[in-house]
């Protein structure tokens, strides 16, 4: 099967992307794309206190730095269960390509098989102003690493410069 029409059937299947088909550098193959495909019910809440954000570094005025600082306090309202929320964060174009409800759903169906996140460190993040198949723009595709109560997971996390100039979440990804 060639990548365009695997992507084509992972996108299909996971409806998690707001950017569009894509040819991806060696690096963002592994992740891009590719999202865990579960539709298990999340496990129930424990009493393990809800992840906090972590205290505040020294942000680096870097487009890598600044999108950081972006994704994670996004990233926690996915840990936290607040994926309406979440959505209400994301870039303009990702809120084009899915609605609120569908997003909720999808990203239920993905990441609830994983349960509680324990922790999540950086492995990479890279500016670049061209995504293959995404219209021209400044973006930061992230990758973090993450362990969860049911096993490790790669999370990728797309951010693009939006419309108001402030870094958005356009994309998220699980593998």
């Amino acid at each position: 099967m060639s990548r365009k029409a695997t992507r084509s059937s992972l996108r299909a299947k996971r409806g998690l992307s707001y950017v569009q088909p894509m040819r991806l550098s060696l690096p963002c193959i592994a992740a891009l794309g590719i999202l865990a495909a579960a539709c298990a019910r999340r496990p129930a809440a424990t009493s393990a206190p809800a992840p906090t954000a972590a205290p505040a570094a020294a942000v680096a005025p870097t487009p890598e730095g600044l999108a950081r600082a972006a994704a994670e306090p996004w990233l926690l309202l996915i840990d936290n269960g607040q994926y309406g929320e979440s959505w209400d964060m994301a870039a303009t174009g990702f809120k084009t390509a899915i609605t609120r409800d569908g997003w909720q759903s999808a990203v239920t169906a993905a990441i609830g098989p994983l349960g509680r996140l324990k922790s999540r460190t950086l492995g990479s993040a890279q500016y670049t102003e061209k995504l293959p198949g995404a219209p021209p723009g400044k973006y930061v595709v992230m990758q973090y690493n993450g362990v969860f109560a049911e096993g490790a997971a790669v999370e990728t996390v797309v951010l693009v410069l939006d419309t108001d100039s402030k870094w958005r979440v356009s994309g998220y990804f699980v593998q």
